[in-house]
């Protein structure tokens, strides 16, 4: 943000603009004994998401909240009609609502809430620190210029977002059916993983594949990191369907020649085995020349026979997730051995199927992407926007 404020701006810390507050402690156990219509803000809340409702309410008319503990400390909202707050919530009322426009003020706080939260032990952002933050204020008008360019913003991200839950609701759906119940197949029969359609077969991973591996660290062959070389893929790459190389490693040529067993190949599938991204699945489909992987991923090779992306996609599926590593934290496994890999069974079913149940899902995939893009590009926008006008550095006309 700029250094100095256009003349006709003013600043000040949040304590001289508002009066604050905080919620109370409000329980599941009284949301069940009390349900009403009036909403319920807590830490877990995402934007307009309610922890629940009651059937009465503490505050009422336009407010900013943000929330004072735990992972999300710092996160500020523009709230307005009758609602609640726990007690993991602080609240702001202006003093002189005529001056100040409370969605302003949440857009100007949101952008800076963050820097002031305390990170020993828990984190938290007490009224105490909350109310030192120096605000910066146009004249009412442009606040509210500025808000409403904001908002229009915001519900273009969250209708986007809401696109993107929706198609992902569908492929899951999609993922379920289609990977065990097929195209048109009205016979099915009973395997150990379940119902199929009787024309398909089940086999092992060590059947279905060349080559199943994982690589090791280069630490431990006395390699460190370069910029150029080899591309060196950790299972922060292995993203959910996809991967990412935004920010690569590279490695010496060298380790690639030491580790031949593990070198990447175009289409190879990629499978997390260690640690809390465990059972993430992407195929390889990076253009640079040489590529290697580190001990926490897996590398699946499959047969000329079987299409890479079929596979891929069951490992993505919820049964294959819960099969592989556990559908509850206190059961899920903390890794994945080669053993299991070689050993987990698939449904198989003519190549002709699998390419056409692949081609169903890219195109979900594909409209996925796009909407994934749009979102990227609002809330680069959005970042620029905020970074423009809540600094005075661009005026709005009003």
């Amino acid at each position: 943000m700029s250094r100095e404020l256009p003349k006709d701006w003013m600043t000040a810390p949040v304590k001289e603009l508002f009066n604050l507050g905080r919620g109370r402690v409000i329980s599941k156990k009284d949301i069940q004994a009390h349900p009403g219509e009036y909403p319920v803000y807590s830490s877990q809340s995402k934007g307009d998401g309610a922890f629940g409702y009651i059937d009465s309410y503490d505050f009422e008319g336009e407010h900013v909240t943000w929330t004072t503990d735990g992972a999300n400390a710092g996160t500020v909202f523009y709230r307005t009609g009758k609602f609640n707050c726990t007690n993991v919530c602080g609240t702001l009322k202006a003093k002189a609502p005529q001056n100040i426009s409370h969605n302003y003020a949440a857009c100007f706080l949101g952008t800076i809430a963050h820097k002031y939260v305390s990170r020993v032990g828990n984190d938290k952002l007490m009224n105490n620190v909350f109310a030192e933050i120096p605000v910066k204020l146009p004249p009412l008008p442009e606040q509210k210029k500025i808000a409403a360019i904001l908002s229009s913003v915001d519900e273009a991200i969250n209708a986007t977002q809401a696109v993107i839950d929706q198609t992902r609701k569908v492929k899951e759906g999609l993922l379920q059916d289609l990977l065990t119940r097929g195209i048109g197949h009205t016979r099915f029969k009973q395997t150990e993983i379940g119902e199929i359609p009787e024309g398909w077969d089940v086999a092992r991973g060590e059947e279905i594949t060349t080559k199943i591996t994982k690589g090791q660290s280069p630490r431990w062959q006395g390699f460190d990191y370069q910029d150029d070389g080899v591309l060196f893929v950790t299972s922060e790459n292995v993203r959910d369907g996809r991967l990412d190389v935004s920010k690569p490693k590279f490695l010496p040529l060298a380790f690639n020649d030491k580790l031949a067993g593990s070198q990447l190949q175009q289409g190879d599938i990629l499978i997390n085995i260690v640690g809390a991204s465990i059972g993430r699945v992407c195929i390889y489909d990076s253009t640079i020349e040489h590529a290697n992987i580190n001990q926490a991923v897996c590398l699946f090779r499959v047969r000329n026979n079987v299409n890479n992306s079929f596979i891929s996609y069951f490992l993505q599926s919820n049964f294959a997730i819960g099969k592989l590593v556990g559908t509850q934290s206190e059961t899920a496994r903390p890794n994945l051995s080669l053993k299991d890999m070689r050993s987990f069974v698939f449904p198989l079913p003519p190549i002709k199927e699998q390419e056409a149940i692949c081609n169903t899902l890219s195109r979900v995939d594909s409209s996925l992407k796009l909407e994934e893009a749009k979102l990227a590009q609002l809330q680069k926008t959005k970042r620029g926007l905020m970074q423009d006008l809540l600094s005075g550095d661009v005026r709005v006309a009003v």
